[in-house]
């Protein structure tokens, strides 16, 4: 398998439209497959309705605190695509973008990509509404550059050769602390 795709959660989405855009990919389908790990055991009825995903549950209590960096982690292992694909769970891609990424993966064996996430303007931002790719084209933009939980694409092997991400406590906060800490290691 060339890519896997690998999500997160922790019982905290709204909208799991990406799974649809992931679901119209260029790249032929059994050449990627999307995994979406669950940090505690409850998984949205919206998420196991969807197809073309692989949900991974954590079982952790429900008073735990929330730490991606176990649902990355669990992900990683159990990938069997020769390139990771970690990208916000909340955001919608091209038909195109795992096909353009695997192709920049070809060109380069070491190559680790950071993708910045476009974010629609505050005023336009409604929880509740799913967004088409056609309007977002037109009212996104980067509002964050150094965000590193927006998007990574790297091999596999890289990610097991650093142990993957940080679980240590300090790196469980939203700030994406334990994505920072991978792309410096």
């Amino acid at each position: 398998m060339k890519m896997s795709v690998v999500m997160v959660d922790g019982s905290f989405r709204e909208n799991f439209s990406i799974i649809e855009s992931l679901n119209k990919q260029t790249l032929p389908e059994n050449d990627y497959e999307v995994l979406w790990i669950e940090f505690y055991s409850t998984v949205s009825d919206v998420l196991k309705q969807k197809e073309g995903v692989r949900v991974i549950t954590l079982n952790n209590a429900s008073d735990s605190e929330y730490h991606s960096s176990f649902c990355f982690n669990e992900g990683i292992r159990q990938s069997k695509g020769e390139v990771i694909v970690i990208p916000d769970a909340d955001v919608l891609v091209e038909p195109s973008f795992l096909e353009t990424v695997w192709k920049e993966h070809q060109a380069c064996d070491r190559l680790a990509m950071y993708i910045h996430r476009l974010n629609e303007p505050k005023e336009l931002h409604d929880k509740n509404k799913s967004f088409t790719l056609a309007y977002l084209r037109n009212v996104t933009i980067v509002t964050m550059t150094s965000n590193f939980g927006g998007c990574l694409t790297v091999r596999k092997k890289w990610l097991l050769e650093i142990n993957g991400y940080e679980q240590n406590g300090t790196f469980s906060s939203g700030a994406h602390a334990n994505g920072a800490d991978v792309n410096i290691r």
